[in-house]
């Protein structure tokens, strides 16, 4: 799936979902995961891509029974266990071209929250002002370091799993 923009409104993932070519989430984006094992999002190695939250519009990625953000797609009455097996998956990067700067994103009944695989030590991955609300894992990186600052984790199993020399 190419996206250019993904613009502030509410998206449904309801599988495993490349983007390839470019993607700029956009603040108060919307993105809605189907409880199975396959909903993700998996950024193409190598894409330029940006997140653009703000502070009173974070980039929210829920659960498709969530009805506190974005359209209703669902007539549940509110998220119960885990949807997304990874709400965002992020790929070895070049640092110099496609530095991780992720800011002001809502994470939330994801098995896993957020997964980065970042090939830069010096240059480390940054997740600024996120919050991390009833995730099994809410984070998981590898090859590099990643960097939190203001993060909130709530009733999350894992705060953060590391494999290889994250």
């Amino acid at each position: 799936l190419e996206f250019r923009r993904v613009l502030f409104r509410s998206y449904h993932v309801v599988d495993y979902t490349t983007l390839f070519g470019s993607a700029v989430f956009e603040a108060g984006t919307v993105i809605k995961y189907k409880a199975n094992a396959n909903a993700q999002i998996h950024l193409m190695f190598g894409i330029p891509f940006s997140f653009q939250g703000e502070p009173y519009r974070p980039i929210y990625f829920v659960a498709e029974d969530d009805h506190s953000v974005g359209e209703k797609v669902t007539n549940a009455t509110g998220p119960s266990g885990n949807y997304a097996v990874i709400a965002l998956e992020v790929p070895l990067q070049d640092p110099a071209n496609h530095p991780v700067d992720l800011r002001n994103a809502v994470f939330r009944n994801a098995a896993s929250a957020l997964e980065i695989y970042y090939n830069q030590i010096a240059n480390p991955a940054r997740v600024m002002h996120a919050q991390f609300k009833n995730c099994q894992h809410a984070f998981r990186g590898s090859y590099g370091k990643t960097r939190f600052q203001n993060c909130l984790f709530y009733n999350c199993k894992d705060r953060k799993s590391t494999r290889l020399n994250s």
